[in-house]
């Protein structure tokens, strides 16, 4: 997940400081573990530390720049999006609707590999740039009819 982050161009306003770290969120329930911690631990992407935090439920989500959304929030997916309005954060999920409800990256598993799934009109509505690099190796989704923009 954190490898996302080298193939994302935030805006300049995402960052108070040109050394700003990295902020990667998790809220709900994640397989990760302590795995993603200890990956994350002393790495820096372009001249920026990756710092990792858990987000529970009310928290602010809207100071982190990648937030993975656990399935465990599905339900609630549509009111986080709302939330995230006019911000800057690319949102991962791994659940099979994420994408098309309005999430930027959906981690599919597909013939026993990860294949990103991505929302494009979500992530130009974040103000993200998405490397060509990772639009070759993804499938390119749109919302749903239907589907509040956020």
């Amino acid at each position: 997940m954190f490898n996302l982050t080298k193939y994302v161009e935030w805006p300049a306003a995402a960052f108070p400081e040109t050394s700003s770290p990295i902020m990667l969120g998790i809220l709900g329930e994640d397989n990760f573990g302590d795995d993603l911690r200890r990956m994350v631990e002393g790495k820096s992407i372009n001249g920026r530390r990756l710092l990792l935090r858990r987000i529970a439920w009310g928290e602010d989500i809207k100071d982190v720049h990648l937030l993975f959304i656990g399935a465990s929030e599905k339900r609630r997916l549509p009111e986080i999006l709302d939330k995230l309005r006019n911000s800057s954060v690319l949102t991962v999920g791994d659940n099979d609707s994420f994408s098309q409800l309005g999430g930027i990256i959906n981690l599919a598993t597909k013939e026993n590999r990860i294949r990103p799934q991505i929302n494009l009109a979500a992530a130009e509505r974040a103000g993200l740039k998405i490397s060509s690099k990772l639009l070759s190796i993804s499938d390119i989704v749109k919302d749903k009819p239907g589907v509040k923009r956020n």
